[in-house]
């Protein structure tokens, strides 16, 4: 005899802007309570952020985030929003990173990019995205350690930190490639500073049901 277990995922989250206060999101699984949730912010160098990606993140948020959460892939604890995306410089392809910051903590990244193959089918730029916890343990170890603006770059694929003159390895190339470790110059007119960790973006409520066998 089968038995159904019913447990109702209630995400609360609303359309908030920049800088605004988090909406509360409860989900299946809390956050450990060994995982330390730090106080202070992170501020990055970032280039403008297009307006079709903030379109698609607003549009998509909830429905990448809702199938994350219900397949196990992303876990989130009582308060969950996205928070102000930013770019990496040096990357093959222009993609925005939007964190999803949780209970004070980044537990992964909402990637948004121009989808090529679609942009030549419908004859206009066309968005994907790619919701999952990838960047989020890097993204942690620089919260509240830099008192100036932190750059991201890759380097001959690896994922490079930059503040002022010191340049550091956050996250080494998947194929074992080694930096140059070159600095990498700041245009200023071209870049601004962001908090990642500051909501931009909620949810509206929903409700899901999930069935265990």
């Amino acid at each position: 005899m089968k038995i159904y277990a019913y447990k109702t995922l209630q995400l609360v989250l609303t359309l908030s802007i920049i800088f605004s206060t988090a909406v509360s999101a409860s989900s299946i699984n809390p956050l450990p309570d060994n995982i330390e949730r730090p106080n202070h912010e992170l501020a990055l160098y970032s280039q403008e952020i297009s307006g079709g990606a903030w379109d698609y993140a607003n549009e998509f948020f909830d429905f990448f985030l809702y199938s994350a959460v219900l397949v196990g892939s992303i876990t989130v604890g009582n308060e969950t929003s996205l928070g102000t995306p930013f770019t990496i410089q040096n990357s093959e392809i222009s993609v925005y990173y939007f964190p999803i910051v949780s209970d004070g903590i980044i537990v992964g990244t909402f990637r948004i990019f121009v989808d090529e193959i679609r942009t030549n089918e419908n004859n206009q730029t066309t968005y994907s995205g790619i919701l999952s916890p990838y960047l989020a343990e890097e993204l942690n170890t620089l919260i509240g350690v830099h008192s100036v603006g932190v750059l991201l770059y890759y380097d001959n694929g690896n994922l490079m930190v930059q503040v002022e003159d010191e340049i550091e390895l956050l996250a080494p190339c998947p194929g074992g490639e080694l930096p140059e470790l070159n600095e990498y110059e700041i245009p200023v007119d071209e870049f601004y500073l962001i908090i990642p960790l500051e909501t931009s973006i909620s949810i509206e409520s929903l409700e899901l049901t999930i069935i265990t066998l």
